[in-house]
């Protein structure tokens, strides 16, 4: 799973695998070393009908996660022509009194379209465009 912060725009791209992990566990996560710690992140089914995201500290690192509706979720994972699903998720008032929100968007992961060196696309989605017409 890929991991992009910008700003107030957090976004998850997962491959092939962790969305099939993702339908049959209800989630899936990395963990990567971070300093006097670890950074892990998952993306899990809920059963509310909004998505959430929360950051949680503790004696070994930093936990991000991020839940979505289980229906929307397993619908977007099945369709081959989605790529991805956008939320917008309210934060509480921080210590300055002001609150904010945080745009969440979830993707398939796709292959990169210049080849880089160390980088497996194996199990990257097909995009949308080179999959066969649809016919009714």
């Amino acid at each position: 799973m890929k991991l992009r912060i910008r700003a107030n725009t957090l976004r998850l791209r997962l491959m092939r695998a962790e969305v099939e992990q993702l339908l049959a566990a209800g989630e899936t996560g990395e963990s990567m070393p971070a300093l006097g710690g670890a950074l892990a992140y998952a993306f899990a089914l809920g059963d509310g009908d909004a998505a959430t995201a929360e950051l949680k500290t503790g004696a070994h690192g930093v936990e991000l996660r991020v839940t979505w509706p289980r229906a929307e979720a397993t619908a977007w994972a099945q369709d081959p022509r989605e790529v991805g699903m956008r939320a917008t998720v309210a934060l509480p008032a921080g210590a300055d009194g002001k609150a904010g929100e945080v745009s969440l968007l979830v993707e398939k992961d796709f292959p990169c379209l210049v080849v880089r060196e160390g980088e497996d696309d194996s199990d990257a989605f097909a995009r949308p465009e080179d999959l066969p017409p649809q016919t009714c």
